[in-house]
């Protein structure tokens, strides 16, 4: 028999310590997922060796887990994800029956890592271990809804297994086109065609000696904070912008009656800015911003108002 990816879903747990696995407390239903267990093996390069030129025997060097699984946004329910991408959050409330929830750029990682599962659809369900979340975008474009990507960097995981029985949330709310606000950038708002915000956390894994399997994985560099925006070319403000290299925030939020959530990258500078010159009708303007870190903020904030009273729900 078959199986077919209907009713494929993802489930993340929080651990306690890295490479732990834990249940799986929240799910979303899966848009795609690329991740999975790799074994890399590599022929033995002696000269004396094999029969007819071709080598006989061969090791394995690294055992790696990565991919990327991508599905909808939500203004619940995303907190754990927000938390492991960030690094850093807060929770203020309740103020009526809704709290604050505050996400910004820590200096290292959560203590724990990540348990992920992936259902495929009728098939078995994989449990990683040990996973980090080495890179984060969120993207909505008008007439569709907010698509998060996380690539993953893991340690391992078990055998295929029987799937959990998913709770999707009983609040949920996706984030919606119509629901989004203007950019705001250097006191100026702008309508946008398109949106998409990605946090690169450097991360890479740690080859040691002793095992197959990474170590717990680290940043290599500093960490990006981007955005590629599109609207229609209204103003030459962008492109002064660029040329005067100015630094300014840049805000956009999304607003689903008491829920909102809301993006500020700080200290905001135009890497590039594009105009298509290919039309009779209304030009595009494509636009990359880049935040970054200033004396008291770090580069990106994202806060989300639900009911939900922790950070990491």
């Amino acid at each position: 028999m078959a199986y077919i990816g209907h009713g494929s879903f993802v489930g993340f747990g929080g651990e306690s310590a890295w490479g732990t696995a834990v249940t799986r407390t929240k799910f979303f239903r899966l848009r795609s997922s690329s991740l999975r267990r790799s074994v890399k093996k590599v022929k033995r390069e002696t000269l004396y060796e094999g029969v007819g030129l071709v080598s006989r025997r061969s090791f394995v060097a690294a055992d790696d887990v990565e991919g990327t699984i991508s599905f909808e946004g939500t203004y619940e329910d995303m907190g754990l994800i927000l938390h492991h991408a960030m690094w850093s959050s807060s929770t203020t409330g309740p103020s009526g029956s809704d709290y604050t929830h505050t996400y910004i750029l820590g200096a290292s990682a959560p203590t724990g890592g990540l348990t992920i599962e992936v259902a495929q659809g009728t098939g078995s369900a994989i449990v990683y271990e040990g996973c980090r979340i080495a890179k984060i975008k969120l993207a909505v474009e008008a007439g569709g809804r907010c698509v998060v990507d996380i690539e993953i960097i893991g340690q391992t995981s078990g055998a295929p297994t029987t799937a959990s029985t998913p709770t999707f949330g009983t609040n949920e709310v996706e984030l919606e086109h119509h629901q989004f606000s203007q950019i705001t950038w250097n006191a100026t708002a702008y309508d946008l065609r398109t949106f998409s915000l990605e946090l690169d956390n450097k991360l890479e894994r740690r080859q040691v000696l002793g095992t197959k399997l990474t170590a717990d994985p680290k940043p290599s560099g500093l960490r990006d904070v981007s955005a590629m925006i599109s609207s229609d070319y209204e103003s030459d403000n962008w492109q002064n912008g660029l040329t005067a290299h100015t630094q300014a925030s840049a805000v956009i939020s999304a607003t689903a009656s008491a829920r909102s959530i809301t993006f500020t990258m700080h200290n905001a500078w135009i890497e590039s800015d594009e105009i298509g010159v290919n039309t009779h009708g209304v030009l595009p303007e494509s636009i990359k911003l880049v935040g970054q870190s200033g004396s008291s903020d770090r580069g990106l904030a994202i806060v989300v108002v639900n009911t939900q009273s922790s950070a990491t729900a």
